[in-house]
């Protein structure tokens, strides 16, 4: 997902159909020497480095750590009851297509079988 986010693909699968498998080694040997994707954690060490360069007492001395946001997080189980209701509320709002797209394909066998298909 980094990889595709640092280059702009949407379309994760797209992306990989796009790559071959040295061109995906070499992005994650240059994402070890350079990580990408990790603001937060590029901010923080600037943030640390700074405040240890001025500071004029041991302890004034900060790591990366002491600036990273710390952010509530919740259990996996709320997490899920959040992605629930927002998959119905979605759903509410433009209608649940999935049930419309299977009842299409079972009235043609052929539907998505890709061009000149079931043709003798």
């Amino acid at each position: 997902m980094r990889l595709a986010l640092a280059l702009g693909h949407v379309n994760v699968d797209a992306m990989l159909d796009l790559v071959t498998p040295e061109q995906i080694t070499e992005w994650w040997a240059y994402y070890i020497l350079e990580p990408f994707g990790e603001p937060w954690q590029h901010t923080a060490l600037l943030a640390a480095v700074m405040q240890n360069t001025t500071a004029s007492k041991r302890s004034e001395l900060t790591q990366p750590e002491d600036w990273l946001p710390k952010f509530d997080l919740d259990s996996t189980e709320k997490k899920r009851s959040k992605l629930k209701d927002a998959e119905q509320k979605l759903a509410a709002l433009y209608g649940n297509n999935s049930g419309n797209r299977n009842k299409r394909n079972s009235q043609n066998p052929e539907a998505g079988k890709g061009p000149g298909a079931g043709k003798g």
